[in-house]
């Protein structure tokens, strides 16, 4: 070929395929659920999009009514409207926002009825009819996600970062889950540390019938690659992937350091796989990514067929509910229920701190071993408060009200 004909044809190819890339918008085909957040109260709906290029049609779902939506993708961008009737009268909703993978986010605008913020989540693939999250986990009132997931503060996921297995497992037990940790996992570091909520994901042996709706529920979805990518595009900040993969290690590597590098950029966090992972030297390489795995192994994931995300699953003895908060380190790892959080880190920093101060006064000879381990004298709990206040020490107020009083430790 001509040596000058062959620059320009690199050129043409370049041009042709920005022109391209340009092109291409991101999918939200399929089933979204759509959290609204107005000055005072919230509400779902659900929007179904059906996708062709840039434009945007389908249905919207409000609590009790049902009507059509249009609407355009650009770039991360798109708009759209609904618009429900509401006895004499009908509501228009404007939605403006940006996607973000398998979330979306943005105000909606409702004309005399002023605006609202809004996220939306991708509804997961489900084979099996399932409750959302959100009839699993009724009992927890606090901040959820848009998919339903309770949502329990950044603030109190920090303090679990600072207790131990022990002292939560105690707290776990008093209220009857007794089913909340596993241990005898291959741990990468030797010594790691993993807190966060749990996202979860169930895979079963592959079945070809089964395995064929799932498949075309992914494509309708537009759901892009091998189905634990699926599962790793619906990852959010902060989440813990816990995956249900009846431990199967040769051909059941959940992971490897291209999959594992996406987890750590979407959640910061590490893994929990009932299964193995494959890529050791590349996944040592990934800074503060914690895995749990029941082994290692060369292979590829295969002939496994993903069954749910974001659902009630099991890890060996515990039960895992999708928003738990993962404590783990080299003893296992410990699911503490979203509505138990709270409570657990309050009682385990109580205890951990009445243990500090019998340890000490133990080595000291001050006290004996009955007199720590049973219920404390007034002077022991006045000896205890002077210890707090010199060492720097407080108790919150839930603390010094509800614990301090009438308890043994």
């Amino acid at each position: 070929m001509n040596r000058r004909i062959w620059p320009c044809l690199v050129v043409i190819a370049s041009l042709f395929a920005g022109f391209s890339g340009a092109r291409d918008q991101p999918k939200v085909a399929g089933e979204w659920t759509i959290a609204l957040k107005f000055v005072a109260g919230t509400a779902q709906h659900t929007a179904i999009f059906v996708q062709n290029g840039d434009s945007l049609s389908g249905q919207y779902k409000g609590l009790f009514k049902e009507g059509t939506l249009s609407g355009l993708v650009q770039g991360e961008r798109l708009d759209f409207s609904a618009s429900l009737s509401h006895e004499a009268t009908s509501i228009v909703y404007h939605y403006t926002g940006k996607i973000e993978g398998e979330t979306m986010k943005g105000t909606v605008e409702m004309g005399e009825y002023w605006t609202a913020e809004w996220s939306a989540a991708r509804k997961p693939v489900e084979v099996l009819s399932r409750p959302q999250p959100l009839d699993y986990s009724a009992i927890y009132k606090g901040e959820r996600f848009p998919d339903g997931r309770p949502k329990v503060a950044d603030s109190i996921i920090e303090r679990v970062q600072r207790i131990s297995i022990e002292e939560a497992w105690s707290v776990l037990r008093r209220y009857g889950y007794n089913n909340q940790f596993e241990g005898n996992w291959v741990t990468n570091p030797a010594d790691p540390l993993l807190v966060g909520r749990a996202a979860t994901a169930a895979f079963a042996p592959l079945r070809p019938d089964v395995n064929d709706i799932i498949a075309a529920k992914g494509k309708s979805d537009g759901r892009i690659g091998a189905q634990n990518s699926w599962v790793i595009d619906t990852l959010v900040e902060g989440d813990v992937l816990v995956v249900d993969l009846f431990g199967k290690v040769i051909n059941g590597t959940f992971a490897g350091d291209n999959l594992g590098n996406s987890i750590k950029s979407k959640t910061g966090k590490g893994i929990v796989i009932d299964g193995g992972c494959r890529d050791l030297k590349g996944i040592d390489e990934i800074k503060d990514f914690p895995v749990f795995v029941r082994g290692w192994d060369p292979s590829f994931l295969s002939d496994v067929m993903l069954m749910s995300m974001n659902a009630p699953i099991r890890i060996g003895r515990a039960m895992v509910m999708p928003g738990d908060i993962v404590l783990g380190n080299r003893e296992g790892v410990l699911f503490i229920p979203a509505h138990l959080a709270e409570e657990v880190v309050e009682v385990s920093e109580f205890i951990s701190l009445r243990d500090e101060f019998g340890h000490q006064r133990l080595r000291e000879g001050k006290y004996t071993p009955g007199q720590i381990d049973s219920q404390w004298t007034k002077a022991i709990e006045k000896d205890f408060d002077d210890w707090l206040k010199k060492s720097g020490k407080t108790l919150t107020p839930y603390q010094r009200k509800k614990l301090q009083q009438g308890r043994t430790w």
